[in-house]
This record gives C-alpha cells, structure tokens and sequence, in this order.
C-alpha cells in the first residue's frame, strides 16, 4: 500500500473528478448498505471551513452538501492520486454517517445495541472541536471513529492508499486499530502495517 505524499502543487484534479467521485460512492455505499434511497447530494458554501458534512431532515430525509472549493483548499497540494483518495474519504464518512442515522432512525436496525445507545448519545449531544473539545476528542467520538475507521478502509481497499490522518492526531491511526480489532477480533496488517522500527 502506498502513502500519499505532497508530489505535485499543480494537480489535474478537477471539479469533475470530485463530483464524480462523490456520485459513485453515494450510489456504490446506499446499495452497499442495502439501501434503496440514498441522500440528496448538493453543492453548497459550507461557511464553517467544511468541505463536506450531512443533515438529516424530517420524514426520513437526509442530504450531503459539499463545497469544492473548501475541499481544495485543505487538500489541492497533493497529487491527482491524493486529491481522489481524500474525495473518497470525505463522501465515505458522510456515507457511513448516513448509515448509521439510518440505523438510529430504524424500527429494525441491525446494528448491535451497545453501538447504537453509544450512537444515540453522539447523536443527541454531538461536541464539534472549538466547543471544549480538540480535534482529536470529536474523532474519538464513537460515531466519528466508526465513520472514519469505515472510510480509512474503503478507501485502503479501492485505491490501495493509506491516506494521512495527521491532522486529527499523531495516534488516531492507533485507536482506529484498536476499534477495529474491537469489530473483527483481530488487526488487518494490509491496512494498519507494523511499525518496522518495533
């Protein structure tokens, strides 16, 4: 697997890879997740600084804005290869996000109970970073882990990259591992290799 690395500032990735991007994988996770509805996708200006998020409306309703231009700004440094694998990160999260309201919004979800009252309490009382809260400790709420461990892999396995989670902490790699094997029973060293240095 190849990590991605800062390779050419004036990357070919344009507006359209991103929306195509973003088309793909909402269609490829709604049925993925068996699903028949997915969520209405919208160009927006997300005015928080983010370049993607999800809303869920009444009557069943969700939606994911995205805003390209925010998403260039975070992340037009890096190749065509890098831009493509953090567009699928980004929608694969939402989508996992979109999942897992699904299953808290379920009169039959098939989501363990444990892991939907941890869920429920995210949902209900979510804490966003600037509110007493690091970046760190928003990921390491269990429904962001949940999203993130989801898309790290999806993308692992489709574009055979592990992407840089730096920005969220030096260690999160590690506790993404570690709920990983809490879900599987076991580490995957396709996806999180050891360290050679140990």
């Amino acid at each position: 697997m190849q990590n991605l690395v800062n390779r050419n500032k004036n990357s070919l990735f344009k507006k359209r890879h991103y929306v195509a991007i973003i088309k793909y994988t909402t269609e490829y996770l709604t049925r993925y997740f068996g699903y028949n509805k997915k969520p209405y996708l919208f160009e927006s200006t997300n005015k928080e600084g983010e370049a993607m998020l999800i809303c869920r409306g009444r009557k069943g309703h969700y939606a994911i804005f995205y805003d390209y231009m925010q998403f260039k700004k975070v992340f037009g440094h890096l190749d065509f290869e890098g831009q493509e694998a953090y567009a699928m990160l980004l929608i694969a999260h939402e989508m996992r996000h979109y999942y897992q309201m699904r299953q808290l919004d379920s009169k039959n979800p098939c989501e363990p109970q444990e892991r939907l009252d941890k869920w429920r309490i995210d949902d209900e009382n979510p804490k966003y970073p600037g509110d007493d809260c690091s970046v760190f400790e928003f990921f390491m709420q269990s429904m962001e882990l949940d999203a993130e461990l989801f898309a790290y892999v999806f993308v692992a396995y489709n574009l055979d990259v592990a992407v840089s989670l730096d920005y969220i902490g030096e260690n999160y790699i590690k506790e993404m591992e570690k709920y990983y094997i809490e879900l599987f029973g076991e580490t995957n060293e396709d996806i999180f290799p050891k360290n050679s240095e140990e």
